[in-house]
């Protein structure tokens, strides 16, 4: 076969080249299945256009409606009204099936389940392009990311992006759940955070699920050490104030919201010498039923600062765990988002199956938000 050469397509520069593979690129992502529902149901104004070779996020979609700010121990709306969220994290990894449906099972989730809130956890090397299964650099997976973001904020919907798979300062060597985030997250977080600095219905979650490291190192950094395949790696560990002093420095405004020790549980440390120093700070437990000491670990703090409860559920038939903690947090009014939004693993998974019919547990966190959805568009005005 003869090979092409640039001069032998002389009528068509090779600037041309690269903007009709960047159109044919985008029409074959926005035509893949899965994807239509958010190509259908964007207003014209959200549409995610290309312009050249560039991809343009469009003007946010009531940004000044849906802008969130925190005082004292409280989420508030812009009127200053109490913020209380009610919604769902999202199982999301990279390559799975949960990846595979993410488009579809923002929409019902959001659109049937009547969620207020999609915690949506991110991979740094998926960003990048850096993750085994990524392609074109990571801009398929960053394009899934926006598309998600503009569909929330179309249909009035906040979403805390939060991250969640590291890789020890090593891009695509270790990638996955880590004790700490690393260099690369900072480079991860500068790039996040100026990308969605104007959608105020973005939360910037710094971290999942610090674990392992005592609270100077989950404030400050320090040097962790982890076993990987019958090697021990040592990797510097990029503290919460980094982070967050990072996301600042983007020009990003946004709530913050900043995890807990302890397998991202424990805030006890917040309210002894170790909160951040800056505004428009919340703090994320995950609670889950083995954890213990409630009081001491997330409800004496969440009268002190403002908390939101990132992940719970449990898989047992028996739910007990559950209709106890949707107690506490109804009485100490706490924003939540269940766990897990999709099939599991991860479990607890509040899905069957891809037609979307609820778990035990799923069904219980389905009639919560839509009873909690009568009142939060009033709240907001």
């Amino acid at each position: 076969m003869q090979k092409l050469s640039h001069r032998r397509c002389g009528k068509l520069p090779a600037t041309r080249y690269a903007r009709m593979a960047q159109r044919a690129f985008m029409a074959l992502i926005w035509s893949l299945p899965g994807l239509v529902p958010f190509a259908t149901t964007l207003p014209a104004s959200a549409q995610i256009r290309v312009v050249g070779s560039r991809r343009v996020l469009p003007a946010p979609v009531d940004s000044g409606a849906m802008s969130l700010h925190t005082s004292g121990r409280q989420l508030l709306y812009a009127n200053g009204k109490l913020a209380v969220l009610h919604g769902v994290s999202m199982a999301a990894k990279p390559g799975t099936p949960n990846w595979t449906h993410i488009r579809q099972s923002v929409a019902v989730a959001v659109k049937t389940w009547h969620s207020q809130l999609i915690v949506l956890p991110l991979s740094q090397d998926a960003w990048f392009g850096k993750w085994p299964q990524s392609h074109h650099g990571g801009a398929e997976y960053r394009h899934t990311v926006d598309a998600l973001v503009q569909y929330c904020a179309a249909h009035h919907a906040y979403i805390n992006l939060t991250l969640q798979w590291t890789d020890m300062g090593r891009w695509g060597k270790y990638p996955g759940r880590h004790r700490m985030p690393d260099g690369n997250s900072v480079r991860f977080w500068r790039s996040v955070a100026g990308r969605y600095k104007h959608y105020s219905n973005v939360l910037l979650g710094l971290f999942s699920s610090p674990n392992g490291v005592d609270w100077h190192t989950w404030l400050y950094g320090g040097v962790c050490t982890e076993e990987s395949a019958s090697r021990v790696i040592a990797y510097r560990a990029a503290g919460m104030q980094e982070l967050y002093n990072t996301v600042r420095a983007a020009g990003a405004d946004n709530v913050v919201v900043v995890p807990g020790c302890r397998n991202g549980y424990d805030l006890f440390g917040v309210l002894h010498g170790f909160a951040i120093r800056g505004h428009n700070v919340a703090y994320a437990t995950r609670v889950y039923p083995w954890m213990k000491n409630w009081n001491v670990n997330f409800i004496l703090p969440a009268r002190r600062v403002p908390v939101l409860v990132a992940q719970w559920g449990e898989s047992s038939k028996q739910l007990t765990y559950d209709r106890r903690l949707g107690h506490v947090m109804m009485v100490n009014r706490l924003s939540w988002a269940a766990a897990n939004f999709g099939i599991g693993p991860p479990w607890p998974a509040l899905l069957q199956g891809w037609n979307y019919k609820p778990t035990k547990l799923g069904a219980i966190v389905k009639a919560a938000m839509a009873s909690a959805d009568r009142g939060h568009q009033g709240d907001r005005q």
